[in-house]
């Protein structure tokens, strides 16, 4: 049994094997007890680049483009993802998706899922990618 903490306006924060009793009901947060593990739970939405989630991924600038993999373990056709603020419908094939990022430029992605009712944006639901100055 996993429990999954809520905003005010039902978008998932964050989830834990933990039973979270204190969580902050002054700002009108909730709790969610789901009857699953919480591994199982924490590939409801992935995004990944060669391997690595969950954290920030740096690379130089160079003509070659990077790959990030979406994956969710639920029965969808597409997923919508935001980049930088930006929503992208990402098609998916067997619970996979892809989203190709340049690194032509300096700059930097944040991506998380759109749909914060069904998928948590922390963990392996956020990636960020730094593409750095080559000096």
């Amino acid at each position: 049994m996993i429990s999954i903490v809520k905003d005010k306006d039902g978008n998932i924060k964050t989830f834990s094997e933990s039973l979270l009793e204190d969580y902050n009901k002054s700002l009108g947060e909730s709790i969610e007890l789901l009857n699953t593990t919480l591994q199982e739970y924490s590939r409801r939405f992935m995004l990944s680049i060669e391997g690595i989630t969950g954290q920030t991924f740096s690379i130089g600038m160079s003509e070659f483009d990077l790959t990030v993999i979406v994956s969710t373990n639920l029965d969808l056709v597409s997923v919508v993802v935001e980049i930088n603020g930006v929503t992208e419908t990402i098609p998916l094939t067997e619970g996979k998706g892809h989203i190709i990022l340049s690194t032509y430029n300096p700059g930097t992605f944040i991506i998380t899922p759109a749909d914060r009712k069904t998928f948590c944006a922390a963990g392996n639901g956020l990636l960020v990618v730094e593409v750095q100055p080559n000096e």
